[in-house]
């Protein structure tokens, strides 16, 4: 793969410093301590490698943009498209399900998901907040309305089956309420952050004693 311009220039320091270690253990062990050339050398070589790797960087990828919270435009990327995948299941099983309000419900839920990952679009670190609420509710969610499609589109339905589809259909409501306040949760850690921020620049200004009262109109006429 070629190198581009800044990627070559961006390793001149590590190689200047590894150089002048190897020239350092080069002198010390040929000029002052009458060590063969060979050995020198070798050793100098040693010191030049040893100074590539004690001073090497991580560099960050070209073209990786980071966005707000350390969350990279690849990661919200991949979040929104999880996302976007899931929410399609999940509407494919609502759409096969025949009782209209359980179907409702269901909606409701994609709805408020739906709400989720589009503030993630304008607020990218709220992804860490709520990634492990998603990835646990999200599949919980999927795994249910599987399983109650696969049970309610049976023919016959025992005693058992339909106790069950009533669970099911019960607990709709605890995971719109979950969801619900999975997304109020969001709003209000936005809020916080807002007023931290705010409240961060007015110590600002007062440190800075910029925040005078306004200059009278006698001040303004002078």
């Amino acid at each position: 793969m070629t190198q581009s311009p800044k990627q070559k220039s961006s390793g001149w320091p590590r190689q200047l410093i590894s150089l002048a270690i190897a020239g350092g253990v080069f002198a010390g062990l040929h000029v002052f301590l009458n060590i063969g050339i060979f050995v020198s050398l070798l050793a100098a070589l040693g010191g030049y490698i040893a100074g590539l790797i004690i001073f090497r960087r991580r560099a960050r990828p070209e073209g990786v943009e980071i966005l707000s919270g350390g969350v990279s435009q690849s990661d919200l990327r991949a979040t929104l498209a999880e996302g976007s995948r899931k929410l399609n299941e999940m509407r494919s099983y609502g759409m096969r399900i025949r009782n209209a309000e359980v179907k409702r419900k269901v909606y409701d839920i994609c709805a408020v998901v739906e709400r989720i990952y589009d503030n993630f679009k304008k607020d990218p670190k709220d992804i860490k907040a709520a990634k492990q609420f998603l990835s646990y509710y999200f599949d919980a969610v999927i795994n249910i309305l599987k399983r109650y499609v696969e049970l309610s589109s049976q023919p016959v339905q025992s005693a058992e089956v339909k106790a069950s589809l009533e669970k099911a259909e019960g607990i709709l409501d605890s995971i719109h309420r979950a969801f619900e306040a999975q997304y109020d949760k969001l709003l209000r850690d936005d809020v916080l952050d807002l007023e931290t921020e705010i409240k961060v620049l007015k110590n600002m200004i007062t440190m800075e004693g910029l925040g005078g009262s306004a200059p009278s109109t006698e001040e303004k006429q002078s």
